[in-house]
């Protein structure tokens, strides 16, 4: 099914520990801002940081929700995050399952 108006998103995070990819995934669920989180370990990153290339292992958290509830998922996490410059990006939904994409928009309404 096409994702009408590109309404449902994907916004990937980066986090050094399983702990606040655990916090993080859930205190976003309970307010409904995404239906579900991914969480993937065994993550190394490169990049730059202080002007030195730096390296680490980080755990990527993906949340999938709709396009409204963008603008406050990304507040939300970046206010709650340890890092001073999280990483925090949405990525739009053009196609999926519509069953999916349904349950996706059932979820995060507010109750």
């Amino acid at each position: 099914m096409k994702s009408e108006n590109n309404s449902f998103i994907l916004v990937y995070v980066t986090t050094d520990s399983e702990y606040e990819a655990i916090k993080l995934s859930k205190l976003i669920l309970e307010k409904r801002l995404a239906a579900c989180s991914n969480i993937i370990d065994h993550s190394k990153s490169f990049y730059w940081w202080n002007n030195e290339i730096n390296e680490g292992k980080e755990y990527i958290i993906l949340f999938k929700t709709t396009l409204p509830n963008e603008s406050k998922l990304i507040k939300k996490i970046i206010d709650l995050h340890s890092y001073d410059n999280p990483c925090v990006i949405s990525i739009p939904i053009s196609n999926g399952n519509k069953m999916f994409l349904d349950w996706i928009n059932h979820e995060t309404q507010e109750n």
